[in-house]
């Protein structure tokens, strides 16, 4: 029985190691985020951005948008276990699955 609980351990890491692999390979990115958070300190009157705070960060669009597409694109943990198609085929958005074929669905698609 595959068991998910060492899956702790390093999903951090690893999603922060990918998410500043994908900034340092699309710059713009990274200009867009410094931007929105100049502006949301600026229109907050907050002199630092470490004086964010998390409710105020979660409310940023491109951050967000870009730690989503991260976790999208690399993630740390699987997203769902195997499952068989039983008793007989079944139609999921339109595609025919046929009984005994094994699938899975990413957390990425899913979401």
């Amino acid at each position: 029985m595959l068991t998910l609980v060492p899956f702790h351990i390093d999903t951090t890491s690893t999603s922060m190691t990918f998410l500043f692999w994908e900034l340092a390979q699309h710059r713009s990115w990274q200009t867009r985020i410094v931007s929105e958070l100049d502006a949301t300190r600026t229109e907050l009157g907050v002199s630092n951005i470490t004086a964010l705070t998390f409710r105020q960060l979660s409310e940023l669009p491109v951050l967000d948008a870009v730690i989503t597409e991260a976790l999208r694109l690399h993630p740390a943990a699987p997203g769902s276990l195997p499952r068989i198609c039983a008793d007989g085929d079944a139609i999921v958005v339109g595609i025919v699955v046929p009984s005994g074929v094994s699938n899975a669905l990413t957390t990425s698609s899913t979401s």
